[in-house]
């Protein structure tokens, strides 16, 4: 399984320990640098959209320069089980939840009475757009590598003897990281913890199961496009010159109708590409000898 990818190379835990280090520092360097060396206009949403995204730039380099020189192992282990990328499923999750979610903002318009403001914005929208679809496949990427590779690769090399505590663990690390979202203070911190800790696992188990990221990729990459450049709301974590913003919305029907989309998407994944069955998650792990593959 792409799980067990981890169990090639070199595993010592202070080089997990290591590679976290430089992520999170070279990360913050790096934000720092850019907000003490250009000047952004605060009222610019694309500026600050910039300063925000470049800096997962860094995250991507260290996990990607630390599993070849440090762990020994071919980069490729950390996209899937089949050390080549799968462009199909990342374009096929990625456009089929762009529609999935473009299909929940229609059932919350008419059911809910949502309330969506036209907000195109010629002179910004166009730099939005181009930004988006540059630097969000790279913020996603960041996150997608240390919250369903990295990190679950490490853990699998303790004594756990399923998958699925594995995937929690990695999903409360991944809600950890969103407890500072604006989000959580507009809609209740309770709603949001949740949302993001079973948004992070029904991630991991569609990577578990497909045996790769490209999925939850190609899915994570469509949510901040589509918050970004279609349809944004008061209180959110980005604050764009989207085409589209919700007025007064109800941060409960929001994440259920989330919790929809998942429903939907799984079962058409599913039915795709056959994936694993999820009482696989539950089995226990069976102690194969993963063959040490060394890069140079």
């Amino acid at each position: 399984m792409f799980i067990q990818q981890g169990k090639k190379g070199y595993n010592n835990l202070f080089i997990y320990i290591l590679t976290i280090f430089i992520c999170f520092s070279g990360f913050v360097s790096f934000a720092v640098f850019l907000m003490e060396h250009f000047r952004v206009d605060e009222k610019d949403n694309n500026q600050l959209l910039l300063l925000n995204l470049l800096p997962f730039s860094v995250v991507v380099l260290a996990i990607v320069i630390n599993t070849s020189g440090l762990h020994k192992r071919n980069p490729a282990t950390l996209f899937n089980a089949f050390d080549r990328f799968r462009p199909g499923r990342y374009f096929y999750s990625l456009s089929v939840w762009l529609v999935l979610l473009a299909v929940g903002d229609l059932l919350y318009a008419l059911l809910f009475n949502g309330r969506y403001v036209w907000h195109f914005n010629a002179s910004g929208f166009y730099k939005l757009l181009l930004m988006s679809l540059t630097l969000f496949p790279i913020q996603t990427l960041a996150e997608e590598l240390m919250f369903r590779s990295y990190l679950p690769q490490g853990l699998i090399n303790l004594p756990f003897r399923r998958i699925f505590p594995v995937l929690v663990i990695s999903s409360l690390l991944f809600m950890s990281v969103h407890l500072l979202n604006p989000e959580n203070e507009k809609f209740g911190y309770v709603l949001m913890v949740s949302y993001y800790f079973i948004s992070g696992l029904f991630l991991s188990m569609v990577t578990a199961l497909d045996d790769g990221i490209e999925q939850s990729y190609g899915i994570h990459t469509a949510t901040n496009i589509y918050g970004a450049v279609l349809v944004g709301y008061e209180g959110s974590a980005l604050q764009t010159d989207a085409l589209w913003v919700i007025e007064s919305p109800v941060g409960l029907v929001m994440v259920m109708t989330t919790f929809l989309v998942m429903v939907c998407y799984y079962h058409m994944a599913t039915r795709k590409y056959k994936m694993r069955r999820i009482k696989t998650l539950f089995a226990r792990i069976e102690e194969k000898e993963v063959q040490n593959e060394t890069t140079h």
